[in-house]
């Protein structure tokens, strides 16, 4: 097991890891939400759009919109399929976006099983997108730098990666982000 941050991903040891898991040397990782937010902005981007030192004296650290639109993106859809934070963001950078239900099915499975364990996760997709206009069917993003991703690279290789997110400081929870495609 390997437990990890985002200086990691930030130094380009994707590609080790990528061999080591790919030779069962690691056979599960733990990352914190700092590592997938970096992994996600060099999978589509191809570098990190952090600079600490000109977001914090500008006051606008943090407020990106891309990165927490396209991880929440990510976590809505992976949720429904009872994916977990690892899995779903990595099944986003190796397939290049998500699928959304149609509201009506979704609806419909809320009103007949209300007490099933993905009536949250199916009420927070149908909320997220009446309240910000999200169409059913596919959302594309293309990611020209998967092979950057640790988290893509244990998706495809079956390797189990939990997230353990900072609550409440990580940038997908604090961002003003429109989630408008």
């Amino acid at each position: 097991m390997l437990i990890y941050g985002a200086h990691l991903l930030r130094n380009g040891a994707a590609l080790i890891l990528e061999r080591m898991m790919a030779k069962g040397w690691i056979t599960h990782l733990a990352t914190n939400g700092a590592a997938t937010i970096h992994d996600w902005e060099y999978a589509w981007l191809g570098r990190s759009t952090e600079s600490v030192r000109e977001g914090v004296a500008a006051g606008n650290f943090g407020t990106w919109d891309e990165t927490g639109r396209n991880i929440h993106l990510a976590l809505l859809a992976g949720g429904v399929q009872e994916e977990g934070y690892g899995r779903a963001l990595g099944r986003f950078i190796a397939e290049d976006g998500v699928n959304f239900p149609e509201p009506a099915t979704l609806q419909e499975l809320i009103r007949e099983a209300p007490g099933h364990p993905l009536t949250p996760a199916r009420a927070d997709l149908l909320v997220a997108m009446a309240r910000h206009e999200l169409r059913a069917g596919r959302h594309s993003v293309n990611h020209r730098w998967k092979q950057a991703s640790i988290i893509a690279q244990a998706f495809r290789l079956g390797v189990p990666l939990t997230v353990h997110p900072g609550i409440g400081y990580d940038i997908i929870a604090i961002t003003r982000c429109s989630m408008e495609p």
